[in-house]
């Protein structure tokens, strides 16, 4: 597989998880915008307004990785993103709190913790492939890779952004699974 196709699965799948979680933050934007003020980084204020920022810079990167346009612009923009993201949930951590990640908007209750960091980091490796590739393949007069020879690329795309994106998620939650086959096992041996 030669490096354009590869960052076209990384572009799709980039674009599919902020697709994702800029669907959810719209359901609830006030709530998503308090959840910025607690993780304390900014002043109050600051993080409010921020929050609703957040929303619409994620909306515009998940459009762009989806469709790449402005790709040029928005892979450098994604790095910063999510090394802001990564910054902040790594900072709580660090203060010992227990926050919402609000990775998927306010109704997603899933605590910060090194799983939050770990896929924020796989999302960076991938912003960072891009930026790297970009270089490499040369980018086109509107600033993005023009790759892209038909369907047939965008389903092999699609199709591989998928299946990356369910494997990696299965393998950060490689732990949660051992956990509940080893008490499934547990259960099993009391019947006994």
């Amino acid at each position: 597989m030669n490096l354009a196709r590869i960052w076209l699965v990384l572009r799709f799948a980039i674009g599919i998880v902020f697709l994702i979680s800029t669907g959810a933050k719209i359901r609830a934007p006030i709530a998503f915008a308090l959840g910025v003020m607690e993780y304390k980084i900014l002043p109050a204020r600051l993080a409010y307004w921020t929050g609703f920022l957040l929303i619409g810079l994620e909306g515009f990167l998940a459009i762009s990785h989806l469709t790449s346009w402005l790709c040029g612009a928005a892979v450098p923009l994604g790095l910063v993103f999510v090394a802001g993201l990564g910054a902040a949930v790594a900072v709580n951590l660090g203060r010992g709190r227990a926050l919402s990640c609000y990775c998927f908007g306010a109704g997603s209750h899933e605590a910060i913790s090194r799983k939050t960091l770990a896929r924020l980091f796989l999302l960076f490796l991938g912003e960072a492939f891009g930026f790297v590739a970009n270089g490499f393949l040369g980018i086109g007069k509107s600033g993005y890779i023009v790759q892209v020879a038909g369907l047939s690329d965008i389903e092999f795309g699609f199709v591989w952004a998928v299946i990356l994106l369910m494997s990696t998620t299965w393998l950060l939650s490689f732990d949660d699974l051992l956990g509940l086959i080893r008490s499934t096992h547990r259960s099993g041996v009391k019947g006994v």
